[in-house]
């Protein structure tokens, strides 16, 4: 048998105290009986206390159990087992969290331990409120995520819930599945660009037994004891109390229909991004000693304007991790493209690699002269530093086609040459935004293999070679996605990194 790493468990909860009208669990609103639940709590707890190896426990009630007293203490005893590395519930946040913070001290748990998957319903609870709630244990120290459904009747709704929570709180899309609120392209567009993982969920994934986790190093455990490679799935493998009987998984469905059955899905660019944070819905946040941002496209949107959320990540990250600038940019027109944001930034990158700014050294890496001929019927603009050292030209051109020529003719000799339509850029050969952010990296003592690099064209993918934690927005050329690690816009940086 697999060694059991991750485990789901559901109660005989059936009820709710929220009634959303497109949630199933509204419609569970009869009496509870407590009792029943909590001995199927307490058999559980009498099986995980004798396994030795660490687990990662999920509670996923049909309803909402953190209003029960009995349901968080279950949920603290659990975490007091020194082999259970963390537990996490399901819920609606509708209990106290003053007191079940309180009951976590009086027990002497380690509330790190403690971690919560909670869902906003805007049709039960104000914004304010559940922002509230969700402040108050996360500042406590209790990680969570805060999840809400799809709707794009709700989208308003859905960037001030954004806009207000704690930019390193991680907001999923719950996709609404069926029923008549299809989804149009910027439906889609705005949901991934407040959660990079929407498009997993929108689009079911293909059932595969012979590589999910499920029953293998993940399971499913009921009120009754049975065991099942997860809740999806109908098929029992064996029973709790018998962990050796365990026969090998199968799985009758055609596809993945939610976070929980396509999260076991391995070597995915979710399982990558999430990393052990996966189980709980919460991004694994790496230690990182630098992150380098290209501007234009990356940094900026089509229009060269700096979204506000994308100012507030910036301005959260600069405060505990150095950061720095890697752009075809010059450094002047960068410092004007940034504004009042510049001064956050520790160095960079200029001029494609070509000038190299850090702690007040520069470095210029001078470009040899291209032939006169060249610069015949073109506008020509040179870079110098002081008045001898040219390390850039742009040059426009009267058209493409001719853009082209002169790159033939320029593409054998010793010159980096960028194009974009009319314009070329050039500059020596051994410039780049690689060769540059491993200088800095080098002079400031920073592992590469903790660095994040982000950008958006082919031009970043040397750069994004040389370190750890490769990332290309949203919207980057395939090419670029391809090779990142990671797919995420700068505002959803602080989800997934810390210093």
């Amino acid at each position: 048998m697999n060694r059991i790493r991750n485990i789901y468990f559901r109660g005989s909860l059936r009820s709710c105290n929220y009634q959303c009208s497109y949630c199933s669990f509204g419609k569970k609103i009869g009496e509870t009986d407590k009792e029943r639940d909590q001995q199927a709590h307490s058999l559980f707890y009498d099986n995980i206390a004798q396994w030795i190896d660490p687990l990662r426990i999920m509670l996923i009630p049909y309803g909402e159990g953190l209003i029960h007293t009995y349901y968080q203490e279950a949920m603290i005893r659990l975490s007091l087992l020194s082999h259970v590395e963390g537990i996490s519930c399901q819920t609606n946040l509708s209990f106290q969290p003053s007191s079940f913070i309180k009951r976590i001290q009086a027990h002497h748990a380690t509330i790190a331990k403690i971690k919560l998957w909670a869902s906003f319903h805007p049709e039960m609870t104000s914004i304010d409120t559940f922002i509230e709630k969700v402040h108050q244990l996360y500042y406590a120290g209790i990680e969570l995520c805060v999840g809400v459904v799809g709707s794009r009747r709700n989208k308003d709704t859905i960037a001030v819930l954004r806009q207000k929570l704690d930019k390193r709180i991680y907001l999923f899309i719950n996709a609404l599945q069926g029923g008549s609120d299809l989804l149009h392209t910027d439906d889609i567009s705005f949901f991934t660009s407040i959660d990079p993982f929407f498009l997993s969920d929108y689009k079911n994934a293909k059932a595969d037994i012979s590589r999910c986790s499920g029953g293998r190093d993940t399971i499913f455990v009921n009120h009754k004891g049975n065991v099942h490679p997860c809740p999806r799935n109908p098929v029992k493998i064996g029973d709790i109390t018998d962990r050796e009987s365990f026969v090998k998984p199968v799985c009758p469905r055609e596809r993945c229909d939610c976070y929980i059955g396509y999260s076991n899905l391995p070597d995915t660019r979710l399982s990558r991004m999430m990393g052990k944070g996966i189980l709980f819905r919460i991004p694994e946040k790496r230690k990182i000693e630098a992150i380098f941002f290209d501007i234009d496209g990356t940094l900026t949107d089509s229009t060269g304007r700096i979204s506000g959320s994308c100012k507030e990540a910036v301005e959260l990250l600069s405060e505990t991790v150095p950061l720095y600038l890697a752009t075809a940019l010059p450094l002047l027109p960068a410092k004007r493209r940034l504004g009042n944001l510049f001064h956050l930034f520790t160095g960079g990158v200029f001029a494609d690699g070509a000038h190299i700014h850090y702690q007040d050294n520069d470095v210029y890496i001078p470009l040899k002269p291209i032939p006169d001929i060249q610069k015949k019927g073109c506008e020509v603009r040179e870079y110098i530093a002081g008045q001898h050292i040219i390390y850039k030209y742009v040059l426009k051109m009267p058209s493409a086609e001719q853009t082209r020529t002169v790159m033939k003719t320029l593409e054998n000799q010793d010159y980096n040459l960028h194009h974009q339509g009319v314009f070329l850029a050039i500059t020596a050969k051994k410039a780049g935004k690689k060769s540059g952010l491993e200088t800095i990296c080098r002079k400031e003592h920073i592992n590469l293999k903790n660095v994040v690099a982000i950008g958006n064209t082919a031009q970043d993918s040397s750069m994004l070679s040389a370190v750890g934690y490769p990332c290309a927005v949203l919207d980057a050329e395939d090419t670029l996605k391809q090779m990142a690690g990671y797919i995420l816009n700068p505002d959803h940086l602080p989800l997934f990194f810390k210093s």
